[in-house]
């Protein structure tokens, strides 16, 4: 869910600063080839499939391998991956995308307009299960190619920001033609082929994924042999093993962490903060039997207290927040008012619905206690009777997409534009589709309407009060309970690697060019 993109221009160069410089070729000379990067992840990929689990970490992870057609860049600008150009005509009813040429695939076979058309109307349709399902089904009519690196989207209502919408892995992932089967859901270890930097090599559920160079890549050779991505679920063993070596690389270290490093009390090891990130928000289930009244979801939300968790989750370097917008910008002004805990009326909210303590399936993943033990304590102190449901990432992903929960943990960021990100996780799905992005499959006809006249706005302030009217149908009939910002995110890596890029926050691969594809091990 709510696979939000990245943040403001402005933020990024000031995240990045003089970081370039640390980027250089070093004081051995040239970039060399050669060597086994270990990369270090909070978590694992749930699934290699293309169109399955391609948001987070997993995202991270599949971007070594396969591309989209656009992407943000490091400062938030949108660019073009397999697509080098893109137009709109009949007042952006149409949209038609150019393709790069000379994109060849890990099995050699070059891309051409025929996979791209293939890859949208595999993910459209809803008996595959595609992540990407939910936004393109509601904003694509027709796809076709109009030459071998042409195609052209034909859409239901005219949509200025279509290119955003279709940004990253999740809604469109390119991969051959007629390369799975329908209603494949599972793909084992023989993955489709990508066309990212570096080509599959093996999987093990629940541990590591291992990628090996592809020396055809369109944006250049890798310098790297292999990268093998590999799960260290708690934090400080992912510190230990990247200060003794055992890791090249790792994400999500804590500012305390990184506080070492940078203090010289650590040696050895570089840092830099991922930024505005690790946002929090409790998104709640349209189909449970107990959420489908409103009347329990107010009281859930009613029943908490968003500083409180924050202050606990994240030592007090967190940013509280009612939606997940980027800190500061047209789109923060405005928006509805918090809504404070009050156990009085959350309890006279029960009483009214007829509860009388059937349990509540509260999902998280493995590391979200300091989130989720707030959380049961005081839904708890309302009168809910809360489980918790813990599970790696690899369970998580499976229960989320089979509803099985209440009300999930889900981890979200700033986006450039947050009405893009919140019609493609709440605008409704059609009858019969996959949760995709909208796990809760959430349906309101006039937030959907309002979402239709975003994506037409060519104006950034009157974008911003539909943003508004947008956020009230959602905290109304409560969708969603957002937490915040934890802030607390740091990538660290060996002084032995050279030309490690993130994009600033999370996301450790940039999009398009990849910052792991330019990494090299120096002598």
């Amino acid at each position: 869910m709510l696979n939000f993109c990245r943040f403001s221009a402005l933020a990024f160069l000031m995240l990045l600063g003089h970081f370039d410089q640390a980027l250089g070729q070093g004081a051995d000379g040239q970039p060399r080839r050669g060597g086994h990067l270990i990369f270090g992840t909070s978590k694992t990929m749930t699934t290699p499939h293309p169109f399955i689990g391609s948001r987070s970490v997993s995202a991270s992870i599949k971007e070594s391998m396969y591309q989209s057609l656009v992407a943000y860049d490091e400062k938030g600008d949108l660019q073009g991956v397999l697509a080098s150009e893109w137009s709109s005509k009949q007042g952006n009813a149409v949209w038609a995308f150019q393709l790069r040429q000379g994109v060849k695939f890990h099995n050699g076979k070059e891309m051409s307009a025929e996979d791209v058309v293939w890859s949208v109307n595999y993910i459209m349709d809803p008996d595959n299960g595609a992540g990407g399902y939910g936004v393109l089904s509601r904003t694509v009519k027709e796809v076709k190619s109009t030459g071998k690196y042409t195609v052209e989207f034909a859409l239901k209502t005219p949509d200025a920001l279509f290119p955003e919408s279709i940004e990253g892995l999740e809604p469109i992932t390119v991969i051959p033609a007629n390369s799975l089967a329908p209603k494949t859901l599972k793909v084992g270890s023989q993955p489709p082929p990508g066309t990212g930097p570096f080509k599959f090599a093996s999987w093990t559920a629940g541990q590591d994924l291992t990628v090996a160079r592809f020396d055809d890549y369109w944006g250049g050779r890798p310098y790297l042999d292999r990268i093998t991505f590999k799960l260290i679920a708690q934090d400080a063993g992912r510190f230990n093993a990247l200060r003794a070596g055992d890791i090249h690389v790792a994400e999500r270290l804590t500012p305390i962490q990184a506080q070492q490093a940078m203090k010289g009390s650590v040696r050895g090891i570089q840092v830099r903060s991922a930024g505005i990130t690790g946002g929090r928000v409790l998104a709640f289930n349209f189909t449970s039997v107990q959420f489908k009244d409103p009347l329990l979801r107010q009281a859930f939300a009613l029943s908490l207290d968003r500083d409180a968790i924050m202050n606990q989750a994240t030592l007090g370097v967190g940013t509280p927040k009612v939606l997940n917008v980027p800190p500061g910008s047209v789109f923060d002004k405005g928006l509805p008012q918090e809504t404070k805990r009050d156990l009085v009326r959350a309890r006279e909210l029960l009483k009214k619905a007829g509860y009388t303590g059937a349990q509540i399936i509260v999902l998280g993943r493995r590391g979200h206690e300091d989130w989720l033990e707030p959380v049961q304590r005081m839904a708890s102190e309302a009168g809910f009777n809360i489980k918790l449901l813990l599970d790696e990432s690899n369970i998580y992903s499976e229960r989320e997409q089979q509803g099985a929960f209440d009300v999930v943990l889900e981890n979200v960021s700033a986006t450039n534009e947050p009405g893009v990100s919140y019609i493609a996780e709440f605008g409704c799905i059609p009858e019969g589709g996959a949760r995709g992005g909208n796990v809760g499959l959430y349906c309101n006809r006039d937030f959907d309407r309002l979402g239709q006249q975003y994506v037409k706005e060519s104006n950034i302030n009157k974008r911003a009060e539909l943003l508004r009217q947008m956020a009230k149908f959602l905290l109304d009939d409560a969708a969603l309970y957002t937490l915040g910002f934890s802030n607390d995110r740091w990538f660290g890596w060996s002084d032995k690697v050279l030309g490690f890029r993130n994009n600033g926050q999370s996301y450790f691969y940039p999009k398009g060019d990849g910052g792991l594809a330019k990494a090299w091990f120096k002598n």
